[in-house]
């Protein structure tokens, strides 16, 4: 297991902890030692002068076994000598010490607002979808079939309706009949209501009549 190696140093500074300049004090602290950054060091402050917690984290265990020699170099000789070195008046200082502690874990990720379709759920939304298709060209299909009866039974009644010369002769004879080309008759009376686009003549019988 990787361990991040944590030195503690503590010291009491004279003063106001409103006055207390930390990016400074930890600049300056951050020089005493090899391998240290300002960024490496967090600092706790509290009143009782200026009670100072420096927490220096290290990149690894060799810089952090040099920061505490530097430091515990400096912390026994004497205030005056820290004083000097920090630039802030030093009343008291303990030595600093080193321990290893399991880095602080990475956040966990983001949960998603709006999660994703299941395979389930999408594979109903597709055949869904099929099957609205199909059941829109069965329906056009069976609309076109109904139109297509529709027009043939209007022609079908248009071809079976009288021509204008063949209404004009009923009205004159009711009793005049027509005998198709292909062999059958038709009688008119009055309104015609049979028709054939074939020509027509009269009958023999109507003839002799005649």
């Amino acid at each position: 297991m990787i361990t991040q190696p944590v030195i503690t140093f503590a010291l009491t500074v004279a003063g106001d902890v409103s006055a207390f300049d930390r990016d400074a004090f930890k600049m300056t602290l951050a020089s005493t030692m090899v391998g240290i950054a300002k960024e490496d060091i967090t600092l706790t402050v509290t009143p009782g002068s200026v009670s100072v917690v420096a927490t220096i984290t290290p990149s690894n265990a060799t810089v952090a076994s040099a920061a505490q020699s530097s430091l515990t170099s400096l912390a026994s000789s004497g205030n005056t000598a820290v004083s000097s070195a920090l630039g802030v008046s030093v009343t008291d200082v303990t030595a600093p010490t080193l321990t290893f502690a399991a880095p602080p874990s990475a956040p966990p990720p983001l949960a998603s607002s709006s999660p994703g379709l299941s395979g389930g759920a999408l594979a109903g939304i597709i055949i869904g979808a099929l099957v609205g298709i199909v059941a829109i060209m069965i329906l056009v299909y069976f609309c076109a079939c109904k139109q297509s009866q529709s027009a043939e039974a209007l022609i079908s009644n248009y071809a079976g309706a009288p021509s204008k010369r063949e209404y004009a002769e009923a009205q004159v004879d009711p009793a005049v009949s027509y005998q198709k080309g292909g062999g059958s008759s038709y009688q008119k009376y009055g309104a015609m209501t049979a028709k054939s686009d074939m020509d027509y003549k009269e009958s023999p019988e109507m003839a002799g009549a005649i």
